[in-house]
């Protein structure tokens, strides 16, 4: 996935694919949001493509991507709670 090229390249590529997501594939907001171009936005996105090879169209891989991002999220959060030994507000 786009985070292991970020890990090696330092492209910033998860964060333009969690944006673009979370922002209902909007590239006008996203692009404002990350502060690049709209023409980079394609650049990047067209990367992301290549490399998952993902239809970012989809809905079902926009679906499962989201679940993926918020997936990832939670399980960092739970180990930064068990870092500084706090409890989080919730569990699952």
């Amino acid at each position: 996935m786009a985070h292991h090229i970020d890990k090696h390249y330092n492209t910033g590529l998860m964060s333009t694919l969690n944006q673009y997501l979370l922002y209902t594939r909007n590239i006008t907001k996203v692009a404002a949001i990350l502060n690049i171009h709209r023409n980079t936005l394609l650049y990047r996105l067209n990367r992301i493509k290549e490399i998952t090879n993902l239809n970012l169209e989809n809905g079902d891989e926009y679906i499962k991507m989201m679940l993926h991002i918020k997936i990832k999220e939670y399980i960092t959060f739970r180990e930064s709670a068990i870092i500084f030994h706090k409890e989080p507000p919730y569990t699952l």
